[in-house]
């Protein structure tokens, strides 16, 4: 596998808009379309990515190590196939929209001004994390873990405490009438 290192990666770097196969440690990556890649058995260390399409690549065992993505747009991506054990990344100002995080272990990650629209987060840790002033309209909580998980800010969330764990969940006020929904108290 070709190694990258050090490198920073523009529209006019690339051939056909691909990426070649390979590790890419300490990069960066600004301003590329690279959508509807093939991204499986990559390998991205200590990598940034910023205003970049990256939406519907193949991520199947993607290594995604310390990756940082900045205002990326990442529709419907699926993270429960990228490598489990080398998966650590952080969400600033990106559109996840329709992406899938199903099971996957992210504890300490920040999703920070993001939209989450439709994101599925069923059986994932995210306990630590912040999804702070992010959307979260139609996002799917089913036993996800959001133990010290910071919603300040956020709009459009909807999730059971019965159904996940929360202890410790930081939530603003405007979150109460949705934790209370399924219990049917009228909160006035």
């Amino acid at each position: 596998m070709q190694v990258f290192e050090d490198l920073i990666f523009k529209a006019t770097d690339l051939e056909n808009g691909q990426l070649q196969m390979g590790e890419y440690e300490n990069c960066e990556f600004i301003g590329l379309n690279l959508s509807e890649n093939n991204w499986s058995n990559f390998r991205f260390i200590d990598c940034q990515f910023k205003d970049c399409d990256l939406s519907v690549i193949s991520l199947i065992n993607t290594s995604l190590r310390n990756v940082e993505f900045k205002q990326c747009k990442m529709l419907t991506l699926q993270f429960d196939q990228c490598n489990k054990l080398a998966l650590s990344a952080q969400f600033y100002n990106c559109n996840l929209t329709g992406s899938i995080f199903y099971g996957v272990k992210l504890p300490k990650t920040n999703f920070v001004d993001c939209n989450l629209e439709e994101v599925d987060f069923t059986g994932a840790d995210l306990s630590f994390s912040k999804l702070e002033g992010s959307t979260l309209t139609n996002c799917i909580f089913s036993q996800t873990n959001l133990s010290n998980v910071s919603f300040l800010g956020t709009t459009g969330l909807i999730l059971s405490p019965n159904q996940n764990q929360v202890k410790n969940a930081i939530f603003g006020q405007e979150h109460l009438i949705s934790l209370l929904e399924e219990y049917r108290i009228k909160v006035v």
